[in-house]
């Protein structure tokens, strides 16, 4: 609830007798917006404020309401508004930044583009039918997008009248209401000209360009500065404002599906988002996408290289969205070059990502068969890179990756394809391996043992990457009070990490014999006989090895079927009884019992493993010099986390701002998908040197760090 001073506040600033909710918009965007050069600015100490009022609110609302200052319109607000802290962009745009973590179909004006289609033109049952299923909403989708329509079309007729002076439209505004209020086809269908009418209308009137890169943005920015221009002369009727809430209550609801805010946390509901953003976009339109991605770029002024994930289907898709992609890149750059002829033009390249799909069990087959079987017959990559020694051009991918569930679908999976690929690609072609890893997980210590697994199964080297590894970087302790101490798991998952955990443990320690107990107590559970952790923990590092090979007695160190590089599949390749336990772990029979659902109280001595055992392996990662990429809005959106100074990547890299000589891993900022996020490279450096200023490390030393890490950037990227 809003104070009554607040109340009064407003009512005398805007001298209007009783206040609207929509009023309260103008008193923040006085409160947190400013102009300096012709251009709107958050202020700095504000962004926080500002990063979590557009979590719940569409920032062309409050741009609007900030331009509407003014009489005439110069949508001078960027989709993803700046700071006045010039410094910061001063000092990144000197070095150069570059995106290492970036998926491409998530990353342009996608919620823009979603918008101005579903609020301007009626869309099929179908369609609306994938956001049902991804929302309970109380309405049905068809009722709610007629009444969108019929909002918009209410709003544009009242703007229309009041801006051109177009009487004969007013005779609508009863018919408009209708439509609104029923949701009905019934009154849509016979008033269809009319708000066809409407938009056309709109669109002829409108003073921005269809051709201009943030159209579907500053589209909309345009129609709130009328809105609150309106407001500002008390010159919008009762009804319209009322239309006018409605719409902004619909607004920011459908936004909320398309941009990740911090309710609901976890990789389900990013999932809900991603598989949406694209959704409403037609495909005549689809180019516009990449063009809004290298617009976003071109707008912070700091990037100079990005590395584009991708996940397609053929080797034919790869080079026409190569294709796609160069046309993009030189149409805004020949724009943003007339403007600025010291603009260079951004360098890119692609990671190829295998998307990883959430395992089903089936009886008679072992483990992952099915995903296991469609990587052997993906031969895209392999194809792509063997048109380019013949025709000895440069490959355009330079990295490959994986994406999506982590939960059922581990980096033992991907082990051989992994090796296959740095085996054959590598002998011809520098090709970066990174791996989405520790994001999403059971328990906190599969998460960490995820990564751990990936090192070993991928035989991770110095200067490939790990993306995200949260669990790496979330305080343990914090971790289990957020959980009241439970472990949620599976019975399979819980007498992993017991397994792992304790081979990293030494038996003279105090927690060892607890945890062995824990072990033989659980493992029984599973295998119905007793085993002994070595033969265990031998039969873990076994798993990345192909399961058509378990019995092959030769040794080939040119196939990749077998972990042969790795000193621990060494040994447990002798043992007998660790090849006896991968075959039961790979059976029906085990991924049934195993999948039994577990939630037990996590013991201090549990607990206390696992924050050894996480330092152990960062630790494990700064010997190798393996490079974590971070990306600050996702990690906090997605994670545990609720406050931006306790991201994973401070855990990860300190330098500079904290004292001590602890080991500093190579650490970067990226954004992953940024539409999805609401977000851009500037804007996520911002938001980590605000963090660290308002947490009191010294100005100068964050500025060492921001810098630092800006260069990281540059010697971890994978292109040359």
């Amino acid at each position: 609830m809003l104070s009554d001073s607040i109340i009064n506040e407003i009512e005398n600033d805007l001298n209007v007798k009783s206040f609207n909710p929509i009023h309260l918009f103008i008193h923040v965007s006085k409160k947190i917006l400013s102009e300096r050069n012709s251009q709107i600015l958050v202020d700095f100490d504000n962004l926080f404020e500002w990063d979590g009022c557009v979590n719940k609110v569409d920032p062309r609302i409050i741009f609007g309401a900030k331009l509407s200052e003014s009489e005439g319109f110069d949508c001078n607000c960027k989709p993803i508004v700046k700071h006045d802290e010039v410094r910061i962009e001063k000092c990144l745009k000197d070095i150069g930044v570059c995106d290492n973590h970036m998926h491409l179909n998530g990353s342009g004006y996608n919620w823009e583009m979603n918008w101005h289609s579903l609020s301007t033109k009626k869309m099929k049952a179908k369609k609306l039918e994938k956001i049902a299923h991804n929302r309970e909403m109380k309405d049905s989708m068809e009722k709610m997008q007629i009444r969108i329509l019929g909002l918009k079309a209410y709003l544009y007729n009242e703007v229309l009248n009041w801006k051109f002076g177009i009487a004969k439209y007013i005779d609508n505004r009863d018919f408009l209401i209708r439509v609104i209020e029923n949701g009905s086809y019934s009154y849509m269908n016979g008033g269809k000209n009319i708000i066809d009418g409407l938009i056309c209308l709109w669109d002829k009137k409108n003073i921005i360009s269809t051709e201009d890169f943030q159209y579907h943005h500053k589209n909309e920015v345009l129609l709130f500065f009328y809105l609150f221009r309106m407001i500002r002369l008390d010159e919008l009727s009762y009804e319209g404002y009322k239309v006018a809430n409605s719409y902004i209550s619909y607004l920011c609801k459908c936004r909320q599906m398309f941009v990740q805010d911090n309710n609901g946390i976890g990789f389900s509901k990013f999932k809900d988002s991603e598989n949406i953003k694209e959704l409403f976009i037609p495909n005549s339109q689809k180019d516009k996408l990449y063009i809004g991605i290298f617009d976003k770029y071109y707008c912070d002024k700091i990037t100079h290289k990005v590395e584009f994930r991708i996940a397609p289907k053929k080797t034919s898709d790869i080079n026409e969205m190569i294709n796609q992609l160069d046309d993009a890149n030189e149409k805004v750059y020949s724009f943003y070059k007339k403007r600025d002829p010291n603009v260079k033009k951004i360098d890119y390249k692609l990671v190829i990502h295998y998307i990883k799909e959430d395992h089903k069990i089936q009886k008679d087959e072992v483990r992952n068969f099915q995903v296991r079987r469609k990587l052997k017959e993906d031969k895209k990559i392999d194809q792509y890179f063997s048109s380019k020694r013949k025709s000895r051009e440069q490959p355009h991918i330079v990295g490959i990756d994986t994406a999506n569930f982590e939960l059922n679908c581990p980096p033992e999976v991907y082990g051989p394809t992994f090796r296959r690929h740095r085996k054959m690609i590598g002998k011809y072609y520098n090709l970066g391996i990174t791996y989405h890893v520790g994001e999403e997980f059971a328990s906190l210590a599969s998460g960490i043992r995820a990564i751990d697994e990936c090192i070993e199964f991928i035989n991770l080297k110095s200067g490939d990457r790990l993306g995200h590894a949260i669990a790496l970087g979330i305080d343990v302790i914090e971790y289990f009070k957020i959980k009241r101490n439970y472990i949620i798991t599976t019975l399979q998952k819980h007498v992993d990490d017991l397994a792992w955990l304790l081979s990293y443990i030494s038996n003279t320690d105090s927690i060892y014999a607890e945890l062995l107990a824990e072990f033989d107590r659980f493992s029984y559970e599973l295998l119905g006989e007793t085993v002994q952790l070595t033969n265990y923990i031998d039969s873990m590092s076994l798993r990345s090895d192909d399961p058509n090979s378990i019995d092959t007695k030769e040794v080939n160190r040119t196939k990749t079927d077998k972990n042969y590089d790795n000193p621990r599949w060494k040994q447990a390749n002798k043992n007998k009884n660790a090849k006896y336990l991968y075959k039961k772990y790979l059976s029906y029979k085990q991924q049934k019992k195993g999948d039994e659902k577990l939630c037990i109280t996590a013991t201090e001595q549990y607990m206390t493993a696992v924050k050894n055992v996480q330092g152990i392996i960062k630790e494990k990662i700064y010997n190798k010099r393996i490079v974590i990429e971070t990306n600050p809005s996702s990690n906090k959106k997605i994670s545990s986390v609720k406050k931006y100074i306790n991201l994973p990547l401070f855990k990860f890299n300190s330098k500079y701002i904290e004292d001590g000589t602890k080991h500093h891993i190579q650490t970067t900022i990226n954004t992953d998908d940024s539409a999805i996020f609401g977000t851009d490279l500037y804007n996520e450096y911002s938001l980590i040197a605000l963090s660290l200023i308002k947490n009191g490390v010294d100005v100068e030393d964050v500025f060492d760090y921001i810098k630092y890490l800006a260069v990281l950037s540059n010697e971890t990227t994978f292109i040359s």
